[in-house]
């Protein structure tokens, strides 16, 4: 009965964590109206990449539940997919959102001006969460890995071992320690596989929304402005799977040196630093997490609205 009960009250404040970002979020979501007749084909095709990008996140959402129901399996090495099923679910919505997107029958096209290429829509784009989310699991999984040793069993990174000399009677002697579970290549070896997996589908993903189809020459600013929502929603997804892959691992490192009596030098600095970096990812993770549950909205009003600015400038929200 501790342990279920343990369990709940460690879920507590990650619930807190995640209902503020979601309270954030729901504040400082964006909201451009337009005219009723502007933008038809624009309007169809957001709605249609939203709609898309939804039911992937709650089929990644489907995916990381069974990921962790399996968490008694495999010791342990299926819950720790479930941040990157989760954001696989919604990239792979957003690569079929935008690949398959289309205007209403009836509506006129423009052709659209110029190629779009990935590097057009990093441009604006807040890279730095996705490059020091990801630098952080690299550096995770591959200290993990140096450090892991086989567990009793033989099965490698699994466990930590380390041999130190002890002093008894006068007679010093040497003594092993081993302890786990350990976040090493046992379990950072499909871990690291499965994010790059997802670096995969961020990239098809990019270029899909490169690739989408302009609305119309008159829509143009509008376009890329979607675009450039897509292609956020894109980076976090990345952002908050990084983030919860590395947190969970970093606090399971610290736990494990924790216990340790036999210990290196440097085994102390890690141990703090592992279960700092754990803290701050898990709770960022889930703070960034919010956002992927709200998209910026188009709103059609009754009477004829201005276009929005060119993305990157200031739009007329709500």
């Amino acid at each position: 009965m501790i342990g279920p009960l343990a369990g709940i009250v460690a879920m507590i404040p990650m619930l807190l964590v995640f209902c503020v970002g979601l309270v954030i979020v729901v504040a400082r979501r964006p909201v451009v109206r337009i005219g009723h007749h502007n933008h038809a084909r624009l309007v169809a095709i957001h709605r249609q990449t939203v709609r898309w990008r939804g039911l992937g996140l709650a089929a990644g959402l489907l995916a990381a539940l069974a990921c962790a129901m399996l968490a008694g399996t495999a010791l342990g090495r299926f819950v720790g997919l479930a941040p990157a099923a989760l954001g696989a679910g919604l990239i792979i919505g957003t690569i079929v959102g935008e690949r398959t997107a289309r205007a209403p029958l009836g509506t006129t096209r423009e052709a659209g001006l110029g190629e779009r290429r990935i590097g057009d829509l990093l441009r604006g784009q807040s890279l730095w969460p996705m490059v020091a989310s990801t630098g952080l699991l690299v550096a995770i999984l591959a200290l993990g890995t140096v450090l892991g040793s086989p567990d009793d069993l033989g099965r490698a990174g699994r466990a930590l071992a380390r041999t130190c000399q002890l002093v008894s009677d006068g007679v010093p002697t040497t003594a092993g320690e081993r302890s786990g579970p350990w976040p090493g290549s046992f379990y950072t070896l499909p871990l690291g596989g499965a994010f790059i997996v997802l670096g995969v589908l961020a990239f098809v993903a990019l270029k899909s929304i490169a690739a989408r189809r302009a609305a119309g020459s008159e829509s143009e600013d509008l376009d890329r402005l979607t675009r450039s929502w897509s292609t956020g929603n894109v980076l976090r997804a990345s952002t908050v799977s990084a983030l919860l892959i590395a947190g969970p691992l970093a606090t399971v490192m610290g736990a494990t040196l924790s216990a340790m009596d036999c210990r290196a030098s440097t085994d102390t600095f890690v141990q703090w630093m592992a279960l700092a970096a754990g803290v701050v990812a898990t709770g960022l993770g889930l703070a960034l997490l919010a956002s992927l549950f709200m998209a910026p909205r188009l709103v059609v009003d009754d009477l004829p609205g201005a276009l929005p600015p060119p993305a990157g400038a200031g739009v007329r929200v709500r």
